[in-house]
């Protein structure tokens, strides 16, 4: 049996498929070959037995989809993309497969994490189904596994975005807040639409300070900054050479800290410096990682250390940092105490493990010989002795929650740190007798004050509590009821689409929001065209919806671009459908019912009345549904109307044209237009019926019909 693939593409949103990105593949079999079942279930098998062989220090996979109740090669393949992805740590579901009228091609559609991931897992999947049934297992095994780990699990990590960044966008969709990137390079995410829109890289957002970033980055400067606030902090000098910083460690007294002035991550830093040696080590080293060549030397506090999520004003959680240690027994040495340690299930090399395995190193001999011991020795009963630095908890340390325990002083200091630097998002390392304690009436202070977060202490630490700050990172920037999308009207159709579009725009920009309109290949704000950039397809719908200027939007979204494309967004409040199209391929969904499936709970379909196949696809969306036409689909309008149904038409009226509103309240309502509309009287229809889907004020929209204006020039 043999595949190949004629084509492949993907839709980065809501598409006939399926509401989350996709891949696809067109594949064919030579017609004279039948389905080969011993190969599709040894694919099935190949697949399991990489599960089960995966490196899980590295990664941590999803489990394994159900297998298709179709067992043919497309569904089989399908499975295997979709697996492969899961493996390699992307939380994909959907799957499926059709087939095509011409004989022996079908369609594969899979859910992917990135578009680049997906289709590498499908020529993946491809490569292993079309091996021979007969052929060497144990060397298509080697050849799967090799795949996988130099190809596709580096591919779709690189694509992943790191745990901090990842809990706040799961956070925004929770909020169904759009996240889009015109960052080539995908760093930069956008977080909702038009004057809503915020930024987000990495844990940076619109918020944060360049000017307090620069100070935070310089732990010199940003330590005075504290000391001039009154706030608590250890002795710290800055050093440009070895001999000053020996000056300076004899000046704050032994032991000291020597790190860089301007690297974070515990990079350069040496702990507990008891001589004039050590800080001349220590300094040729930490120089050489410093961007400036600079370091500071501090005085080396020795109480409890912890870690401080702190966003805006609030505390979001607090874990106090353990090193790797052994507790003495008086029966076992050092080396056999950790050895014993080791052996708790808890601890362990996987990426899953909350506790590492406690590493015996030369930093470890270091270490114990600055307390007095060796590894082989035995330790008297209940004396605790540190084997790894407090920083590392990759070689045995522990992240314990204490978020709710902070003594109010302690809590005043660590927010008052924080507004010193002028920080959104900050990681605050506190030095303390005990957090519980007030850092006034015993001692302790503030190490440094960090732009570079920390989630991961508070998110996966080694103790019960785990914390998600990806919501209070979302509420800083969106709080709670606060909008995050500009009113969307969405206008497809078979006809007519472009000339709805503009009405609705220009109703819109007459009532006065700034209206962003994608129409054909022409954007514009307002009146306004923006000229010399496309409009055309889901790219030119992106641009409209991330301008900083945009109130409200209104977009064409021809069907043609629907089945090529998909859409540019995931939810719409109004939707217009003029007609059907028929332009879904054979065995798909009606185009047009994208559009319908994206609309908010709390939305509105708008759809012609002289369009019955339009109306009945609109009833069975279970949106909310008006009617709009002209006196000539009174008969079907009438019938939505006694039904409890909204509407508004244009009828004729004493050799005039009127506009007449009923909204299901018991009452029509009716304003007479300038003059005679001949020929688009649907068109003016529908644009006032999707402005007052959207719950502008109706006075304010009767007003502006009685008025007259551009809006009423259709095309």
């Amino acid at each position: 049996m043999t595949l190949r693939i004629l084509e492949t593409g993907g839709y980065d949103g809501p598409s006939l498929w399926h509401d989350r990105p996709v891949v696809w593949g067109i594949v064919a079999r030579a017609s004279a070959e039948t389905p080969d079942i011993d190969r599709l279930l040894v694919l099935h098998l190949e697949i399991e037995a990489l599960d089960r062989r995966l490196d899980r220090t590295r990664l941590t996979p999803y489990s394994l989809p159900p297998i298709p109740d179709r067992v043919d090669a497309p569904w089989m393949l399908a499975w295997a993309t979709a697996g492969l992805q899961r493996l390699a740590g992307d939380n994909v579901s959907f799957f499926g497969a059709r087939e095509l009228e011409e004989a022996g091609t079908s369609e594969i559609v899979v859910e992917c994490g990135h578009q680049q991931t997906g289709l590498l897992a499908l020529r993946i999947a491809l490569q292993q189904l079309n091996a021979s049934a007969d052929a060497n297992r144990v060397r298509m095994a080697l050849e799967l596994e090799q795949a996988f780990a130099k190809r596709l699990a580096p591919v779709s990590a690189s694509r992943r975005p790191t745990a901090g960044l990842a809990c706040i966008l799961e956070a925004a969709r929770t909020r169904e807040i759009p996240i889009t990137s015109l960052d080539p390079h995908g760093l930069v995410r956008e977080l909702g639409h038009g004057v809503y829109r915020r930024r987000l890289r990495h844990t940076s957002t619109s918020n944060t300070s360049y000017l307090g970033t620069l100070i935070a980055q310089d732990k010199h400067l940003s330590l005075h900054y504290l000391a001039e606030c009154g706030l608590p902090v250890p002795d710290t000098l800055l050093a440009r050479d070895a001999g000053q910083a020996v000056a300076n460690a004899r000046q704050i007294g032994f032991p000291v800290v020597v790190k860089p002035n301007d690297e974070g991550n515990s990079a350069g830093l040496h702990l507990d410096l008891r001589n004039e040696e050590e800080v001349r080590a220590a300094f040729e080293v930490t120089a050489g990682i410093s961007r400036s060549g600079t370091v500071v030397v501090q005085r080396f506090l020795t109480e409890r250390h912890y870690r401080v999520l702190v966003v805006g004003d609030r505390i979001v959680g607090i874990a106090e940092r353990i090193a790797a240690h052994v507790v003495g027994d008086g029966e076992h040495s050092i080396r056999e105490l950790a050895e014993i340690e080791n052996r708790n299930p808890r601890r362990g090399t996987l990426m899953s493990d909350r506790l590492k395995t406690i590493a015996i190193d030369e930093t470890s001999e270091r270490i114990l010989v600055k307390q007095g011991f060796s590894l082989d020795d035995v330790p008297h009963p209940g004396l605790r002795l540190e084997l790894q630095r407090i920083d590392d908890l990759e070689a045995g340390g522990e992240a314990i929650i204490q978020t709710g325990k902070t003594h109010p002083d302690n809590e005043a200091i660590i927010v008052s740190a924080v507004r010193a630097m002028e920080l959104d998002i900050a990681g605050v390392d506190l030095v303390a007798t005990d957090i519980e304690a007030s850092i006034w009436e015993t001692s302790g202070g503030i190490l440094e004050v960090n732009r570079d977060t920390g989630f991961a202490l508070i998110q996966f630490p080694t103790s019960e509590g785990a914390i998600d700050p990806g919501p209070a990172v979302i509420e800083s920037l969106f709080p709670p009821g606060a909008p995050v999308r500009v009113p969307l009207v969405a206008v497809t159709g078979g006809s007519g689409t472009g000339a709805v579009t503009r009405a609705i725009g220009r109703l819109l920009t007459a009532l006065g929001p700034v209206t962003g309109v994608a129409v054909g290949d022409e954007l514009l704000l307002g009146d306004r065209s923006l000229v010399g950039i496309d409009g055309a397809g889901a790219r030119g719908k992106r641009r409209i919806l991330l301008h900083p200027m945009v109130e409200m939007a209104v977009l064409e979204i021809r069907p043609d671009e629907i089945v090529a494309e998909g859409l540019a967004f995931e939810r719409c409040d109004v939707a217009v459908v003029t007609s059907l199209s028929g332009m879904a391929p054979a065995g798909l969904p009606e185009a047009e019912s994208v559009i319908c499936r994206v609309v908010t709970p709390e939305g509105v379909l708008v759809v012609a009345a002289n369009a019955p196949q339009a109306v009945e696809l609109a009833r069975g969306s279970g949106s909310s549904l008006v009617l709009y036409g002209c006196a000539d689909d009174a008969d079907t309008i009438d019938r939505h109307r006694a039904d409890g149904g909204r509407a508004v038409w244009l009828q004729s009226k004493s050799g005039a044209s009127e506009l007449v509103i009923d909204w299901a309240e018991g009452r029509l309502e009716t304003a007479p237009l300038p003059g005679r509309i001949e020929g688009s009287g649907r068109v003016v229809a529908a644009g006032f019926a999707a402005v007052l889907a959207l719950g502008l004020p109706r006075d304010a929209v009767l007003q502006l019909a009685r008025d007259g204006g551009t809006f009423l020039q259709v095309g």
